[in-house]
C-alpha cells in the first residue's frame, strides 16, 4: 500500500510541475514589428549614405549622374554562389567589406565604369570613409583612402523590438517557467 501511495504521489508531482500551462512560450518577434524594424533600418541606411555623399563633394557631383550602381557584400556573395566557383576578382573585394561600420558598406560605380569603384561606409566613430578601388587583371586594389568627420546618425529602433528583446532576455535568464 505504501508503495502504491508513493507511486501515486510521485505521478501527481510530475504532472503538477510538468504542466504545459505553466510553461512560458519562447518569445517570437511579430511580423509587424519585423517590418517596422526593416523600414527603420532602410531609413537609417539612407541617412548614412546621404551624409557620406554630402561629406565628399566629388561624390555629391557624381550623384546627379543617373548611371550609378552599387553593390553590398551580400550581392557579391550571391554572385559567387551563382557562379558556382570561387572567383579571384570577387574574393579580392571581400577584404574591403570586413570590419566594423555603422550600417552597410557599399561599392559604388559611376558612369558605367566597371574598372573604378568607390567603397563607402561610416565607421562606428562617425567618420565617413571613401576608399577608391581599381580593378586589375586578378584583383581589386586600393588606390586612395579618404576619411572625413561625419554626422552622428542613430538607428531608431521601434518600441516593439525593445519589448521583444526584454521578453527574450527574461526567458533566457529565468528559464521557461512563468514567474507570475
Amino acid at each position: 500500500m505504501r508503495r502504491f501511495l508513493f507511486s501515486l504521489f510521485t505521478i501527481i508531482i510530475i504532472f503538477l510541475f510538468n504542466n504545459s500551462s505553466a510553461r512560458a512560450e519562447h518569445p517570437q518577434l511579430s511580423d509587424d514589428c519585423m517590418n517596422e524594424f526593416r523600414e527603420k533600418y532602410v531609413e537609417f541606411t539612407n541617412n548614412i549614405f546621404a551624409d557620406i555623399f554630402a561629406t565628399f563633394e566629388d561624390l555629391a557631383k557624381q550623384q546627379t549622374n543617373r548611371d550609378i550602381k552599387y553593390f553590398t557584400f551580400d550581392n557579391i556573395r550571391d554572385t559567387t554562389l551563382l557562379l558556382g566557383k570561387e572567383e579571384k576578382l570577387l574574393n579580392s573585394l571581400s577584404k574591403f567589406f570586413g570590419g566594423v561600420s555603422k550600417g552597410d558598406r557599399r561599392l559604388y560605380f559611376f558612369n558605367g565604369d566597371p574598372n573604378k569603384g568607390y567603397l563607402l561606409y561610416k565607421e562606428s566613430s562617425n567618420q565617413n570613409v571613401m576608399v577608391q578601388l581599381k580593378r586589375t587583371k586578378n584583383e581589386w586594389v586600393e588606390v586612395k583612402r579618404d576619411v572625413k568627420k561625419g554626422r552622428d546618425i542613430e538607428l531608431k529602433k521601434p518600441k516593439c523590438l525593445d519589448e521583444y528583446l526584454l521578453r527574450r532576455w527574461f526567458y533566457e535568464s529565468f528559464g521557461e517557467y512563468k514567474i507570475f
